[in-house]
């Protein structure tokens, strides 16, 4: 149970990194998935990148870190 913990924990660390990264308060999903090889390298085991990265931004915006402004569009809050 706890490698889960872990596991999702580097995902959301790791999705964090490529916003900052970004460094814009507001970014689309085409902007975040130009990470998609990097996020690639640190989780080779996961087949569904894309879906991964939405699942995560949802996590954030869940706790209020962005908000989702349509369109395939987010902004950091």
């Amino acid at each position: 149970m706890g490698e889960i913990a872990c596991a999702k924990k580097k995902w959301l660390m790791d999705i964090l990194k490529c916003l900052e990264k970004l460094n814009m308060k507001n970014f689309s999903l085409n902007d975040i998935y130009s990470f998609e090889n990097f996020l690639r390298e640190r989780h080779p085991l996961n087949k569904n990148i894309k879906a991964k990265i939405r699942q995560q931004l949802q996590i954030l915006r869940d706790f209020n870190y962005l908000k989702f402004v349509g369109s395939g569009n987010y902004e950091i809050l």
